[in-house]
């Protein structure tokens, strides 16, 4: 009995949205990305189009006008969900490069 009202109580919980987010239905399942998050991807993809080999937090810190503590945190959640990779050499600083999935992201939703 109690299993039951647990379920009818989570059918009717709906997630909160806000402004700055993109809602996208890709096939069953909701890909939310930040505005932020998107303006990362194209600069990442900027960086590809002229053959460049990812660029550092510093960079896309620039770029998006923000502070290297947030851009840290944006691009590390990019990373963890797989529409970036990062390039990790010794002796020099971590790159991002846009991955296969966040090339996709892109054209998959017309954001280019």
């Amino acid at each position: 009995e109690m299993m039951k009202e647990i379920r009818s109580a989570l059918l009717t919980i709906t997630p909160a949205e806000t402004e700055t987010e993109n809602h996208i239905q890709q096939g069953s399942s909701e890909v939310v990305l930040s505005d932020i998050e998107t303006k990362i991807l194209h600069i990442a993809m900027e960086f590809e189009s002229q053959r460049m080999r990812g660029d550092t937090v510093e960079v896309f810190a620039g770029q998006l006008s923000l502070s290297i503590t947030n851009t840290k945190y944006y691009l590390q959640r990019l990373v963890d969900d797989e529409y970036l990779y990062d390039l990790v050499a010794i002796g020099s600083p971590t790159r991002y490069r846009l991955s296969t999935k966040g090339r996709e992201y892109l054209v998959e939703n017309d954001l280019i």
